[in-house]
């Protein structure tokens, strides 16, 4: 009987709504009448918040008296606790990070990538710059395609109606 208490708050609100916009219809201008029918608006939305919350329990309560729906208690399943690890495993890992050298790792990286690189017969990679081509020529090989002339085909003319043509 869960439901019960959304669908009333939904008659509440819905109630309480009709009768702030009842109070803004008496107003004299409608900027006085805006804040009220604001509330009310808002107040309808709650109200169809409870309504829908209200039809989801009811619908789910249905389910699970119909016996197709497992009840909620099984369906949402407790967190379990993380495990706590010892303080000498703590102790040991700390150890480990404290004779990390940065040099060796990552002389060791080097190696493994030059060997992959080897096995799978890709080309060396030198450190040196490539060589740039001269930037003139460069520019004139790029402007080439945009220096070709286009087609200017006429625009079809607009028409001046809306709907169908009729002729």
């Amino acid at each position: 009987m869960h439901y019960m208490g959304w669908i009333v708050a939904g008659f509440v609100c819905l109630g309480v709504s009709g009768s702030i916009e009842w109070i803004g219809d008496r107003g004299a201008n409608p900027s006085e009448r805006m804040p009220y029918y604001l509330a009310a608006l808002g107040l309808l939305m709650g109200a169809a918040f409870c309504f829908v919350k209200g039809g989801k329990e009811v619908w789910y309560a249905i389910m699970v008296q119909a016996g197709d729906a497992p009840p909620k208690e099984k369906v949402k399943a407790g967190a379990r606790p993380a495990r706590r690890t010892a303080d000498s495993d703590h102790q040991t890992a700390t150890d480990q990070h404290s004779t990390f050298d940065a040099d060796e790792a990552l002389a060791r990286y080097m190696a493994r990538r030059d060997q992959a690189a080897d096995e799978e017969g890709t080309i060396e990679v030198s450190a040196e710059p490539v060589p740039q081509e001269d930037p003139q020529s460069a520019n004139a090989q790029k402007a080439a395609p945009l220096a070709q002339p286009f087609s200017r085909e006429p625009r079809p003319a607009v028409r001046p109606t809306f709907g169908r043509k009729v002729s």
